[in-house]
């Protein structure tokens, strides 16, 4: 059926909802969207739509200019792939209805740590007293081994990675980071294809950053982004990308508990400085909300020794919040 639609310019609805295609098949639905040029609807309720086809998902829609209703509604996306559909969502301007009911985005809020882990078996960077890890440029990344291929953060892709051209998630991986030394040129340090050298201008002429080479075959990267060469600290979030956070969770129509699991996301894939956590913070009304949403905030802050005193104004609320961080 994917075969078919990937030159199919004639159905525009398709609904397969209900269906089980678990994440080999979703992913296989995902990616024929980045080149498909008639879907303008397409239903994927109760799919088994995962994280991993979130990947593949957000990769493709960058080349996606028609389609305009995504069905995802009772589907295990889980909290990476809510990571990954909200850069999905900032990469494509063409989706105007996307149905996730029932996605399962996170579990607990976690009122003592603030980030649940429990879809994650290694962990993020994050460690509890605020220190920042980061992936060397050296650092060996082989996913699907010992790091799952949906824990690609696209905010912190430093490091060799290792590419198999016929797993759809790895050449969305891939796909990710060509577009990303396309805005930020400098980054691919270090391209080989089956032990071959190549170097970004050759992978240009070969038109990879359209279209990914198809068959067997091995390809490794080494990137670094160009803002981090001088410094390995983390950076935080965009003036812009905060604004959209903050329009967000100011939305009336938003419960506090949604805003708490939209905040969890958002500290998967961000930084902040002490007076960006403070905005966040004000944004809940109520008192436990605001210090659950304190707690996952911490963990992300750059300048820490300046967010417990930044966030909250009052003494009494600034001891109650470091009574939470224990």
């Amino acid at each position: 059926l994917c075969d078919g639609l990937l030159h199919n310019r004639v159905i525009q609805h398709l609904n397969v909802a209900w269906n089980g295609l678990e994440e080999a098949g979703c992913s296989a639905f995902a990616a024929i969207l980045r080149s498909n040029a008639s879907l303008t609807n397409l239903d994927l309720t109760q799919t088994g739509f995962g994280p991993e086809s979130c990947l593949v998902l957000c990769e493709a829609m960058r080349h996606n200019p028609q389609l305009y209703t995504l069905d995802l509604s009772n589907n295990p996306c889980r909290f990476d792939g809510g990571r990954h559909l909200m850069v999905m969502l900032q990469l494509n301007d063409s989706v105007r209805h996307l149905g996730l009911i029932g996605c399962s985005f996170v579990g607990r809020v976690d009122a003592n740590y603030g980030i649940d882990a429990s879809d994650d078996e290694e962990g993020d960077h994050r460690i509890p007293d605020g220190t920042f890890t980061a992936d060397s440029p050296d650092t060996v990344i082989r996913w699907g081994s010992k790091r799952k291929k949906y824990e690609f953060n696209k905010h912190d892709p430093e490091g060799i990675h290792t590419f198999s051209l016929v797993d759809l998630a790895d050449r969305a991986i891939l796909g990710l980071l060509l577009s990303m030394e396309e805005e930020n040129p400098g980054s691919m340090l270090d391209i080989k294809h089956n032990s071959k050298k190549l170097t970004v201008p050759e992978v240009q002429a070969a038109g990879w950053f359209k279209e990914l080479p198809i068959g067997d075959g091995e390809v490794r990267v080494k990137f670094q982004t160009k803002l981090r060469k001088t410094s390995s600290a983390p950076q935080a979030i965009e003036d812009v990308d905060l604004s959209n956070f903050l329009s967000n969770l100011r939305d009336q129509r938003v419960a506090d508990r949604d805003r708490l699991n939209l905040t969890k996301m958002f500290c998967a894939s961000y930084y902040f400085m002490a007076d960006q956590a403070r905005q966040v913070v004000d944004s809940f009304e109520a008192m436990n909300e605001k210090m659950e949403a304190a707690v996952m905030l911490f963990f992300c802050v750059i300048n820490g020794d300046a967010a417990k005193r930044t966030m909250f104004q009052t003494r009494p609320e600034q001891e109650q919040f470091s009574k939470m961080l224990g």
